[in-house]
């Protein structure tokens, strides 16, 4: 008799109510070897793509090592940049502080000459010598590195005397050159004579700024005088 659509529906029916008779029937159109080898074919393309996976991640691995290889060759050439840079600002600033300090010394009346009578730049040597006795030896090493030291009597209060400055010249100032200045004009105070600590430079840094005025320094740019009556009335004593 023939299987029609009522029969199909009947079966379905059936085959839902009917769990045992079910699993029968699924095994009965799909033999165990047929599942067990589409199992198999699922594995093998399973074990392929693991194989295709751990490939790639080895690829990118390799790719991971020598992108970090090259960023630390860039990383090392650009502390060798830097470190060219940094040897090269100091050297420029050490030209620049050179041409500064011979400007200061060829041009002693100009710089100078609207504060001191007579301004003269001194032979730190012989005023060493002049001093000997008075210093240890790595405090006349010290003081044999200043700068510049400049004489005169001031010129508002000439009664005063001679007095002397002792600079420390620098393109940019920071606090280890007030502080050369403050400690060499100390030792220079041994000989009797008043001595004002000063600076001079290009500019001035933030970092000096605070040293300076608690120094009781004087502080020149471009030759033009600032602090100079709070250094010279300490150095008088006033």
């Amino acid at each position: 008799m023939p299987f029609d659509e009522h029969d199909c529906l009947a079966l379905l029916d059936f085959l839902h109510k009917r769990p045992v008779e079910r699993s029968a029937f699924r095994q009965l159109l799909l033999p165990e070897e047929s599942v067990e080898g589409r199992l198999d074919a699922i594995d093998s393309r399973l074990d392929e793509l693991t194989r295709q996976t751990d490939a790639r991640f080895a690829e990118l691995a390799q790719a991971q090592q020598r992108t970090e290889e090259r960023m630390s060759a860039l990383a090392k050439a650009q502390e060798r940049t830097e470190d060219s840079l940094n040897r090269l600002t100091g050297r420029v600033g050490d030209l620049l502080g050179w041409r500064l300090e011979w400007r200061y010394r060829e041009r002693t009346n100009a710089f100078f000459g609207r504060l001191l009578r007579k301004p003269r730049v001194l032979d730190v040597g012989t005023v060493i010598e002049e001093m000997e006795g008075a210093m240890s030896r790595d405090e006349v090493n010290d003081v044999c590195e200043l700068d510049l030291l400049v004489a005169g009597a001031l010129r508002d209060r000439p009664e005063a005397g001679e007095i002397w400055i002792a600079l420390e010249i620098s393109n940019a100032i920071d606090e280890n050159d007030v502080e050369r200045a403050r400690r060499r004009a100390k030792l220079l105070a041994r000989s009797g004579r008043r001595v004002v600590p000063a600076v001079a430079g290009e500019r001035l840094l933030d970092s000096a700024r605070s040293s300076l005025e608690a120094g009781g320094l004087a502080y020149f740019e471009d030759g033009r005088a600032h602090r100079w009556d709070e250094a010279t009335a300490r150095a008088l004593g006033g």
